[in-house]
């Protein structure tokens, strides 16, 4: 089948672009062709762009990090050019979408993971393609959702009975969490299939590079500023392991080293190689738990949903952290993971048996 993905692909957010890999690569390898459809609103694009320019962010010039952060936009870009296939076209609208759809004979388009289907983000708001609005169900392609999430999003408020006719003309819906399972079924009356984030689904020896550090350390990778509790966590756990600190993606004062623009193929070796892990994001969670690693969360508002769900049904909620806690009572011991697994796995398979059911030749009848 020729399979094409609707998704969160131009960032210079690893989570979002590994999803995408993962997904690409879990199809390619039951023999599928399989490209992303390199959409690219002009909001988000904005966005993007303005995060990198110096007078919009005065602190990256000021600490000299500016054109490291510009080093990781080029970095990210050359691992979707080198490890995705995007669409010959590119497009910036809905227009540019129908022609991509019109010329690309696919079998099957895929929307999610990540997101997508989030209303409440400042700068993507609610966008019908994400939805597959760019072609109808009479065209004879199928339409998919592989893991959307609606994010913090309530409820579709007007543009519920658009998104109601548009997920009704879908062949096979599945979502990330349950909060989104929950939103789609009040909303729009549509009963959907929770599976996990693509990125459980492949594994990634094939595409991880190393660090080039000698001695035991503790990696943090952490979205926005490290507050106070954060920092007294983070020391904490350091010096009781006897660990060093090693940040990626952004400079903290607390530690050791702080590598910025790292690429894809790195940051997936820093969680590799490291011993402990300190993250606030859900990627970062995920990782720690493919590699095995013990990890602490912080867990900020806005993920509670994600993280919650990833993590109750492994019984590994006391590995979370928030303003209140106190740094006695973060449990840094060893994850007990043969445990975790049990109960990991068996949500993998579900998840891959939801795709292999669509799009594995073997899994189809004869």
């Amino acid at each position: 089948m020729k399979i094409g993905i609707m998704t969160f692909h131009h960032t210079t957010n690893y989570g979002a672009t590994l999803q995408a890999y993962a997904l690409s690569r879990a199809l390619e390898l039951w023999g599928n062709t399989v490209e992303i459809i390199d959409y690219r609103p002009k909001g988000a694009v904005s966005f993007y762009v303005r995060q990198l320019l110096p007078i919009r962010n005065k602190r990256l010039e000021w600490n000299g990090i500016f054109y490291k952060h510009i080093a990781k936009a080029f970095r990210m870009r050359n691992f979707l050019h080198s490890s995705l296939n995007l669409s010959q076209l590119k497009c910036y609208s809905q227009a540019g979408l129908s022609e991509i759809f019109k010329t690309s004979n696919y079998d099957a388009v895929i929307t999610g993971s990540d997101q997508v289907w989030c209303l409440d983000t400042k700068f993507r708001k609610f966008d019908p393609s994400y939805f597959l609005d760019f072609f109808r169900a009479s065209d004879g392609c199928l339409k998919v959702s592989y893991a959307p999430s609606v994010g913090e999003t309530k409820s579709f408020k007007e543009k519920r009975e658009t998104i109601r006719s548009l997920l009704k003309e879908f062949d096979y819906v599945s979502v990330r969490d349950h909060h989104s399972a929950s939103v789609i079924q009040k909303e729009c009356d549509i009963a959907s299939r929770k599976v996990l984030d693509p990125t459980f689904l492949v594994n990634y020896d094939d595409v991880l590079t190393p660090p080039k550090i000698e001695s035991k350390y503790l990696l943090v990778y952490n979205h926005k500023k490290l507050g106070n509790v954060q920092k007294e966590a983070i020391q904490h756990i350091a010096k009781t392991k006897a660990l060093k600190i090693i940040s990626i993606g952004d400079v903290w004062d607390i530690a050791d080293h702080s590598f910025v623009s790292v690429s894809p193929k790195e940051w997936i070796g820093y969680f590799k190689y490291a011993t402990y892990v300190f993250t606030n994001t859900f990627h970062g969670t995920i990782f720690s738990l493919l590699f095995r690693k013990d990890f602490t969360v912080y867990l900020e508002q806005g993920k509670r949903n994600k993280i919650f769900d990833l993590l109750s049904p492994l019984n590994l909620e006391d590995r979370i952290i928030t303003d209140f806690t106190e740094c006695s009572q973060i449990d840094s011991s060893a994850v007990e993971y043969d445990l975790v697994y049990k109960r990991l796995n068996p949500q993998i398979d579900d998840s891959k048996d939801f795709l292999a059911q669509i799009f594995n030749p073997a899994c189809l009848p004869v």
